[in-house]
């Protein structure tokens, strides 16, 4: 199994995110399902990620995820991937309704065989990402984002997230989003815990 193509995915599980919350928060905790589309491989990669943010100062936060998922079923195996990142932003008002945002983060990401794919082990590698985003209040109820992030675990790659955000009270809202690499694309949707 490539190796880059294994850690590009669990670079594209744990970095892409959906747009941020109503009032441009960034306190929160989210849920995620993620779909990775391979441009040279018939599988697909599903998984979920845990993660969250939280402002430390006015314009400081620091965000992680935990993320866990795997490839089809295909030859009697299977390929697993998981890791976390811990990060620290940067974020500044344009305007009211729109912010920009800085983040570098540390990553770890792990690949495994498993079933038929066993023998050949796992790999473990660490590794950063450098990114930078758009948050754009919409209406009070929906919020669009974009990100560009830079990960280099193992490999390197540049993914760019496109994602909308419905704010459905106080403290849930529910996104979607698309994310782009050079070897791979996908989809995510989530729900987000606000405080």
């Amino acid at each position: 199994m490539d190796a880059k193509i294994t850690l590009l995915a669990a670079g594209l599980l744990m970095f892409t995110g959906t747009a941020q919350a109503t009032e441009l928060n960034y306190d929160y905790i989210e849920v995620s399902y993620s779909e990775v589309d391979f441009d040279d491989f018939d599988e697909d990669l599903t998984g979920v990620t845990i993660g969250g943010s939280f402002l430390v100062s006015e314009e400081i936060f620091v965000y992680g995820a935990y993320s866990d998922g795997e490839t089809d079923s295909f030859g009697g195996g299977r390929i697993a991937v998981s890791g976390y990142s811990l990060g620290l932003g940067y974020r500044f008002g344009v305007s009211p309704q729109t912010d920009v945002n800085f983040g570098a983060a540390f990553e770890r990401a792990k690949v495994e065989g498993k079933g038929a794919f066993s023998g050949l082990g796992s790999d473990s590698e660490n590794g950063y990402s450098l990114s930078v985003g758009v948050r754009h209040l919409v209406t009070r109820d929906f919020e669009l984002g974009a990100d560009v992030t830079y990960v280099d675990i193992d490999t390197d790659d540049t993914v760019l997230t496109l994602g909308g955000l419905w704010h459905v009270t106080d403290l849930v809202a529910v996104g979607l989003g698309y994310f782009v690499g050079s070897d791979a694309s996908g989809f995510e949707g989530g729900v987000r815990f606000k405080f």
